[in-house]
């Protein structure tokens, strides 16, 4: 009884978005009035809305309420983070996955008409100071911004939520990697970036898919 119970307020807050009545941002209803309108105890409802925070989709502000949210992403870089910890898969899935969802937007990018702006978008991510003066930190995060600036150009939300959750599990597997890169390899990861701009820039798929392979090579 108490599972159906539970269940029976998490579609009650589902129906509500359905019908246009509850938005991202929105604050829910109190416990109290749940439990009212519900005719469920308060501990039903309670176990209902945290359930629902873990998946991402409640935000408890402490002294607010709760409120509908969007943050998928974090549950889903947890699952990610334990399938390593339990060998369900490993870092070099995770970076065979990141180089393909690179090498599609490029597909993307490069059959735009507006081609050569984003790729004045990704350059600007890039910066004027040269691979060779920036410290490992510096340079680990501009790696980072730069792939996160790629797949954000192409537009898919979906993508996204997926890049946002893998992101975090990814660069702190490959951190020790890129920390004890070399000048020369640094300089090399700078200048396949530069690589891929030019292929968007210039429509060729090709130059995108060259570039992208020979950098998580490196990795």
């Amino acid at each position: 009884m108490e599972n159906k119970e539970y269940q029976r307020i998490i579609d009650y807050i589902c129906q509500e978005i359905t019908d246009d009545r509850l938005k991202i941002g929105d604050r829910l209803p109190t416990e109290r009035l749940l439990s009212e309108q519900m005719g469920v105890s308060r501990n039903c409802v309670r176990e209902a809305l945290r359930s629902m925070e873990t998946f991402g989709m409640i935000e408890c502000r402490q002294g607010s309420g709760n409120y509908l949210s969007c943050r998928m992403s974090e549950p889903i870089s947890e699952i990610f983070s334990m399938m390593l910890l339990l060998g369900a898969t490993d870092l070099e899935d995770l970076k065979k996955f990141r180089m393909e969802l690179d090498k599609q937007a490029c597909r993307t990018l490069v059959a735009r008409e507006d081609r050569v702006k984003l790729a004045d978008q990704l350059l600007a991510v890039l910066g004027e100071t040269p691979a060779n003066e920036q410290d490992q930190e510096q340079f680990i995060e501009l790696d980072a911004r730069f792939h996160y600036e790629l797949l954000q150009l192409q537009g898919n939300r979906l993508w996204m939520t997926i890049a946002d959750a893998i992101f975090p599990v990814y660069r702190k597997g490959i951190k020790d990697t890129l920390l004890h890169a070399s000048r020369e390899e640094e300089q090399k990861f700078y200048e396949l970036h530069w690589g891929i701009c030019a292929g968007i820039r210039d429509g060729s798929y090709e130059q995108c898919e060259e570039a992208i392979e020979e950098h998580y090579r490196l990795l």
